[in-house]
């Protein structure tokens, strides 16, 4: 029982942690936060590699104005963050891309983000049909950095938050 409350308490850390850095810009907008459970492949910005650190939840936040952010935690580093406004492009009944155009480290704890120009993309599948594959890619001046997430197969989780309201 102490676990499952202390996972519960985890997530909503994780969660509060990938709202708090939210882009200027999107404030004062409505957001919808999805958290998936699953596996994290690999996780790597620039020559770090977070990939034994990433936590088994995924949170995808789209926001009213368009932007899309994938967050991927890391047990004792940043929450980072793959972004992007332009719009997705379906490659398939249940397939798309995201073009990112921002990575975001955030370490919380009233550290400022720190948002880097990125060209890349998010590739992913329909985590609502079922088993569901996130591989994303972004370059910046300091690297390319890697985020690849594999859901278990149970539907996201979904909730809606109003920042500024």
């Amino acid at each position: 029982m102490a676990i499952r409350s202390t996972q519960k308490n985890m997530l909503a850390i994780l969660t509060a942690s990938a709202i708090a850095s939210v882009s200027v810009e999107a404030k004062s907008q409505a957001l919808t936060s999805y958290i998936l459970s699953g596996e994290c492949h690999s996780l790597t910005l620039a020559k770090y590699d977070f990939t034994q650190g990433c936590e088994p939840k995924l949170i995808n936040i789209v926001h009213k104005d368009g932007r899309t952010g994938f967050y991927f935690t890391v047990r004792t580093g940043p929450v980072i963050t793959f972004s992007g406004k332009a719009p997705q492009s379906k490659v398939g009944t249940d397939s798309a891309i995201q073009p990112i155009d921002r990575l975001i480290w955030n370490f919380g704890s009233g550290v400022a983000p720190i948002v880097m120009p990125a060209t890349g993309e998010c590739k992913f599948t329909n985590p609502f049909k079922g088993r569901a594959w996130i591989a994303c890619r972004a370059r910046t001046k300091d690297g390319e950095s890697v985020g690849e997430f594999e859901t278990n197969g149970a539907r996201p989780t979904a909730q809606e938050f109003r920042d500024g309201a």
